[in-house]
């Protein structure tokens, strides 16, 4: 009758709650990412690009050339800045993942493997 019809598109409706209060948090979860990740690597990168300052300030016969030294001072910074850049956002956003799904079961391939080990 029209009561069942009734409890379907509420359930329907539900649903789709759901599944959009999931996709924003992980919208949310996944911009925190990148906002960790970019502090991060900035501070990485702001600590090289000190250390090579540093180092030439202390040390100035180790690069004469200034244009190698902005050369030193620019790499110093992007190196450290990107890689932690990268390997922050992939382990915030791994995290993110584990959280949001349940556990899975290993597999008996991988039990069997363990075993023989």
């Amino acid at each position: 009758g029209a009561g069942g019809q009734e409890s379907h598109t509420e359930r329907l409706r539900a649903f789709n709650e759901e599944k959009q209060r999931a996709l924003e948090a992980r919208e949310a979860h996944r911009r925190q990412c990148l906002a960790t990740a970019l502090t991060s690597g900035l501070t990485a990168g702001v600590a090289g690009s000190a250390l090579a300052l540093s180092t030439i300030l202390v040390r100035p016969k180790l690069v004469q050339n200034s244009s190698m030294r902005a050369f030193a001072i620019v790499i110093t910074f992007f190196l450290p800045f990107s890689l932690t850049h990268e390997l922050t956002r992939g382990a915030c956003q791994k995290r993110g993942n584990w959280q949001g799904q349940p556990r899975r079961a290993p597999s008996p391939t991988v039990q069997t493997t363990s075993k023989l080990m």
